[in-house]
């Protein structure tokens, strides 16, 4: 009676784990269809319930996420390492491994359809620059030497304005107080793009921040959690950016290009002239990559025009990235790159590049110089 009993179970989280994973892959399916239904409808919706476990996490001072992940993993361990036991031990070696399977694939369904439902119908949304009205036509490289020289004008201003070591180096104030201003930027913005309305908790640090530096990652959005998670042992010129970064995420701004033209536009309308500084500095580091692929004259242009206190930082970034170079590295873009491309981003890490052309639409409109003089 009771292998009957057992077998009826596990065929119950079997159909279960199949409804939750082809309810996710119809999600995806209609959504790519109608992606202004998921603009209208979906994220809205992903903005309004990722805030509200935002602030459920929020009472506690470190990431729930990643103590969630810990969690997990230890469970799933054991549960393996039970399962083998037991199937060396004793009887039913079949019925075990099955039930085993079973409840792994159900367990993955599970976090699967939470993923889908609570944020990742988001990458089918209409592209961002649709919300702010700019135009991706193509452009000339002109226009892409024009923005560069902006991002690096702009730069050379702030770089004094900043704290910085004895070595030159940008030195911002601690974590927690950096974090407190991360939202500054997009309560600024909300008033003329509602794209980026929507309450934000500060970003957290993660404890394990060597693991995520060996594997080259700055942030992580969690939206099991609602929790903007941060490298902090990111060089401070990109420290300000990373968090802007991730709270575009929890603003339902998923693709990568986009999330960082968020975060460029975020920093720069911040009163916080840190967050000003990681802004211009992340926007000329991706038009001086883009110039660098086209026109070597023109980067050594924009090279000899920084200011040395901004050579500083990019030769403090360089030193970071080669100290954390490697197999890990290597892995951690790999695994990265496959996610990107399943979740429907077909240049996988190299959409993080892609912000350039939402730069240089931003600056062929007259958009950066109209930002530049509200804040004069």
């Amino acid at each position: 009676m009771k292998s009957w009993q057992d077998a009826g179970s596990d065929a119950a989280r079997l159909i279960t784990a199949l409804f939750l994973a082809l309810s996710s892959g119809a999600a995806y399916f209609f959504s790519r269809r109608d992606p202004e239904a998921v603009r209208r409808v979906f994220s809205p919706f992903s903005r309004v319930a990722c805030g509200f476990l935002a602030r459920v996490f929020s009472v506690f001072p470190f990431s729930a996420a990643e103590l969630m992940l810990y969690l997990l993993v230890l469970c799933a361990a054991v549960y393996c390492v039970y399962t083998a036991i037991a199937l060396i031990r004793r009887t039913g070696r079949l019925t075990r491994l099955i039930r085993f399977l079973v409840n792994m694939n159900l367990a993955v369904c599970v976090l699967l359809f939470l993923f889908t439902f609570l944020w990742g119908l988001n990458y089918l949304a209409p592209p961002i620059s649709d919300s702010l009205a700019l135009s991706l036509s193509p452009r000339p490289a002109a226009q892409l030497f024009e923005t560069a020289r902006f991002m690096r004008d702009r730069l050379n201003d702030c770089a004094p304005l900043v704290s910085r070591d004895e070595n030159g180096v940008s030195s911002f104030k601690a974590f927690a107080a950096l974090s407190q201003n991360a939202a500054g930027g997009y309560r600024a913005l909300a008033a003329q793009y509602p794209v980026f309305s929507g309450g934000l908790s500060s970003p957290k640090a993660v404890t394990a921040w060597p693991l995520m530096a060996g594997f080259g990652i700055d942030g992580i959005f969690t939206p099991f959690t609602g929790e903007a998670n941060v490298n902090p042992s990111a060089p401070q010129a990109c420290l300000p950016f990373a968090m802007a970064h991730e709270l575009a995420h929890r603003l339902s701004v998923a693709p990568e290009d986009e999330a960082n033209f968020a975060a460029f536009l975020s920093c720069t309308h911040s009163p916080d002239a840190e967050y000003v500084y990681s802004g211009y500095f992340e926007g000329f580091l991706y038009c001086y990559n883009a110039v660098s692929d086209i026109d070597e004259q023109e980067q050594a242009l924009l090279w000899e025009g920084l200011d040395p206190l901004a050579i500083n930082d990019i030769r403090a970034l360089i030193a970071y990235n080669r100290a954390y170079s490697g197999p890990a590295r290597e892995a951690g873009t790999r695994i990265n790159d496959s996610y990107l491309k399943v979740f429907a981003q077909e240049d996988g890490v190299r959409s993080y590049g892609r912000v350039t052309d939402l730069l240089i639409a931003w600056y062929a409109d007259g958009r950066a110089r109209e930002a530049l003089q509200m804040r004069e």
